[in-house]
């Protein structure tokens, strides 16, 4: 019995070297690449996504929203579709309409049109394309200065806090295209772009919403944006008085306390700027009239940048002066 379990085990190493040495390794790497050179030289037929591009008339502008880009069923080997879609950059649906008359607001591109539209394609046939027609809806060209707002979402670290605004260079773009369009186009959006784990303030370029870039001509496709990130710091400003317009209620009336304390929290840098002359409370006329509680609330202004988080008393107190008046006991 001791032979045969000698060979068993010389059988499992002899077995165990072959499946792990480099000639084994190289046979089956080698055999992998011969399936892949096999594969990529078939013909197959697939869809690539590819950008839109129409130009109009230089005197009519697009009303309605086209797609950013078009699908189209391409055959060909598996090399040139491979470098298609990986490699290839340059493939473009470029719709040229300015040498058209176009007469009606709406106009109807189709499929054959579309197709004498792809450009860099190389080596790979366009069988279809979708959507096979495109509906354009034209009208009067305009152009306007346009307000430009950054549609991004901070998410910043334990501690930390966006301060002010963001800034926006340039804060208003040169835009052409559609009258009907500019005429009710208050503002324009860029894309929406989200950042986690903000720690400090930084710059960032920003695309115009796609949506917007493929029915207007914009002096700019993008916007740098700066954003103020501090860490967050807070400060009580004691015996802030309360400035009380009065009016003809000062002998009718009381207001307890005559002096508050804020708390106010922002960026540390915001709140190193704030003196207690920046800071006032304030009671209008209207305010006393209309109170029934006997409680009131008093306007706080304070500097931009900064928010309140409380104020101590949490309120006022307000009292009615009562006259009471005596007979004589005769």
């Amino acid at each position: 019995m001791q032979p045969e379990l000698n060979n068993t085990k010389e059988k499992k190493s002899i077995i165990r070297k072959l499946l792990f040495s480099k000639s084994v390794y190289g046979s089956i790497i080698f055999a992998v690449a011969l399936w892949a050179y096999a594969s990529l030289n078939e013909t197959y037929v697939t869809l690539v996504q590819v950008p839109l591009i129409v130009n109009v008339p230089q005197n009519r502008a697009i009303e309605n929203s086209l797609p950013v880009e078009i699908n189209v069923e391409v055959k060909g080997t598996g090399w040139h579709l491979f470098n298609l879609i990986f490699f290839n950059n340059n493939k473009l649906c470029n719709i040229n309409l300015d040498g058209t008359d176009i007469k009606d607001n709406f106009y109807l591109i189709n499929r054959s049109v579309i197709v004498k539209s792809l450009e860099n394609l190389v080596n790979v046939e366009a069988k279809e394309v979708i959507p096979e027609t495109l509906s354009l809806k034209t009208g009067p060209i305009s152009e306007s200065f346009v307000e430009v707002k950054p549609n991004i979402e901070i998410k910043t670290a334990p501690g930390y806090t966006v301060v002010g605004d963001y800034l926006v260079k340039p804060s208003k773009i040169k835009v052409k295209g559609n009258e009907k369009i500019l005429k009710s186009l208050s503002f324009i959006s860029t894309n929406k772009v989200t950042f986690d784990n903000v720690r400090k303030s930084f710059v960032t370029n920003i695309f115009i919403s796609d949506s917007i870039r493929t029915i207007l001509k914009l002096s700019s496709n993008q916007v740098a944006v700066s954003i103020n990130v501090q860490r967050i710091a807070e400060a009580t400003f004691n015996d802030v008085p309360i400035n009380i317009d009065w009016g003809n209620y000062r002998n009718k009336d009381i207001i307890k306390p005559e002096i508050i304390s804020i708390t106010l929290r922002g960026g540390i840098n915001q709140i190193e700027k704030v003196t207690p002359d920046m800071i006032t409370a304030y009671l209008d006329l209207k305010t006393i009239q209309n109170d029934t509680t006997g409680i009131i609330k008093p306007k706080i202004s304070f500097p931009s940048g900064v928010e309140v988080i409380s104020m101590n008393p949490p309120y006022l107190y307000h009292y009615k002066k009562l006259s009471l008046s005596y007979n004589k006991i005769k």
